[in-house]
């Protein structure tokens, strides 16, 4: 099914925006990163979080905001050196410091995977169709718009909320 240049583009920006709607809700799911427990799916975290929350981090901060224990955390950059995709350095005046950066390989990586998964939501979007695509943003939109009401209530804003017994259903 072909589209008209002016539908694509829109539906490169639908993508765009549910990309952003998509890692509120995850959040809001979360508070956070979701914990994760693969070993890929791990790994492209990392590197992700890496690429977003700036040029260095200690294995500490990347554990923390990946939702990883410090042992999985030292497994997954042991694997991320080893492919060249992360180095490992000493602050300048704390030797006893490490932090953890993205080789030129390692940000060729996440832009790679960024976009690969960017063409994958566009092409599902183009076989929505453009005003399915819309309404599906409006409704993530408003969904977030909700879970962020519910938790700013200190009512429960996800099923992990109601879980933890947290905030009133």
């Amino acid at each position: 099914m072909e589209h008209e240049p002016s539908e694509r583009a829109e539906l490169d920006e639908i993508a765009h925006k549910l990309a952003h709607v998509g890692g509120a809700i995850m959040r809001m799911h979360g508070h956070g990163h979701p914990k994760v427990e693969q070993s890929l799916r791990g790994l492209n975290l990392v590197l992700k979080v890496l690429a977003t929350e700036g040029d260095q981090m200690s294995p500490g901060d990347l554990a923390q905001k990946c939702g990883l224990t410090d042992a999985r955390i030292a497994n997954i950059l042991r694997v991320l050196e080893e492919r060249g995709l992360v180095c490992r350095s000493q602050q300048v005046h704390d030797k006893r410091r490490v932090m953890v950066s993205l080789t030129e390989e390692g940000r060729a990586e996440v832009e790679g995977s960024i976009e690969r998964m960017r063409a994958f939501t566009v092409g599902f979007l183009e076989e929505l169709g453009l005003d399915d695509a819309r309404e599906l943003l409006r409704i993530l939109t408003r969904t977030v718009e909700i879970m962020r009401r519910r938790r700013d209530e200190g009512r429960a804003a996800t099923p992990v909320d109601v879980e933890a017994g947290e905030g009133r259903a």
